[in-house]
């Protein structure tokens, strides 16, 4: 009896031990499931810091560069507020010409290439034709002179002529070209679609002259003498008028399709070279030039068709401008330099004000 009583001891202090254990074990294994938890939770707690942290860096560097795109427009804008404050006058006004050297403060006019690959169409002449004067077009072709002032010695004095050069304008490659021309100077050309002619004026030293042009042929099919002394013509096929620039004058004038002078109103004295003049339904556009100095006032005075002067453009270039023509809302400036140089010209219409006559 007491050999059994004996045994029964060791045996519930190996099941204490046993259970003790197991409670240990059970215990650290929920303290590093906890632990793991927390550590987890930890590294999660940092891990979404460190994004929240690199979303402000992305949105602070985006901010950053928007400023910094921001900065040059409103650079750009303070610019042009000063560039507008340096000029206390209005172009379109009466006072604006009688600013010394006013064509400066003028807003701009433009120029392009006429090619495909931004380029400027330029023809050099020959055997002494190298001057550019007047132009024009028909919508497909231009026409363009290139002079020589000494072209013909008569009765102990040098007779001035012309070659007429015609350019297809979606190539941009000589076509054609006259023999030299008896149109004097060849200051002014235009087209009439109504009779499919060129006209042109002739002017130094017979500025009472103009001439009609076969723009198949390219010959003078009639000479017409006129009562005054003009150095440029435009037609307008809308009201089948002329505008002519008087020699020696501002003014300017519309004749009716018979060179009959409706109306003369005088234009503004830039104390530049008249050169050329061109039209549209709205405006006569007036050139002028202050060739020989540089850098160069190459200037387009606007009037309306009632004589009213609206506006001043200064020309983009120190070229000498000559003819200036527009077809279907495109606008075109020839240029004497080596021969001559076809460009585009651009201008804002928008700027124009008046009206009022000088």
């Amino acid at each position: 009896m007491t050999g059994k009583k004996n045994c029964r001891y060791p045996m519930c202090l190996w099941v204490c031990v046993s259970l003790l254990f197991l409670y240990a074990l059970v215990g650290c294994g929920a303290k590093t499931v906890s632990d793991t938890a927390e550590t987890s939770a930890a590294e999660k707690t940092a891990e979404q810091s460190r994004e929240e942290s690199f979303a402000e860096t992305e949105s602070s560097a985006a901010a950053e560069t928007v400023a910094e795109t921001t900065v040059p427009e409103t650079s750009s804008a303070e610019e042009t507020a000063e560039e507008t404050e340096v000029y206390p006058y209005d172009f379109t006004q009466r006072d604006f010409v009688e600013i010394e050297n006013f064509w400066e403060y003028a807003p701009k006019a433009k120029i392009s290439g006429v090619k495909e690959d931004g380029s400027y169409f330029k023809v050099r002449g020959d055997d002494g034709y190298g001057t550019c004067q007047g132009s024009c077009t028909d919508g497909t072709y231009v026409y363009m002179f290139l002079q020589n002032a000494r072209a013909k010695f008569v009765d102990g004095d040098f007779i001035s002529m012309c070659i007429l050069f015609k350019i297809d304008m979606e190539s941009w490659e000589v076509a054609a070209l006259s023999e030299p021309l008896e149109v004097d100077h060849g200051n002014s050309i235009t087209y009439n679609p109504k009779l499919n002619m060129l006209v042109t004026a002739n002017a130094t030293p017979n500025n009472h002259l103009v001439s009609k042009i076969d723009p198949e042929t390219l010959t003078v099919t009639e000479v017409i003498e006129f009562p005054d002394r003009i150095s440029s013509i435009t037609y307008n096929a809308s009201r089948d008028q002329y505008a002519v620039q008087f020699t020696g004058t501002y003014d300017f004038g519309i004749l009716d399709a018979d060179f009959q002078l409706l109306e003369r109103y005088p234009g503004v004295n830039t104390t530049l070279n008249g050169q050329n003049i061109d039209n549209d339904d709205e405006y006569i556009y007036i050139m002028n030039t202050s060739a020989g100095s540089f850098p160069s006032a190459e200037t387009i005075a606007v009037y309306d068709w009632e004589g009213n002067y609206l506006g001043f453009y200064r020309i983009d270039s120190n070229m000498e401008n000559e003819g200036m023509f527009n077809y279907n809302g495109e606008y075109y400036m020839t240029f004497n330099n080596v021969g001559g140089r076809i460009y585009r010209i651009e201008f804002d219409k928008e700027l124009l004000g008046g009206p009022f006559r000088f």
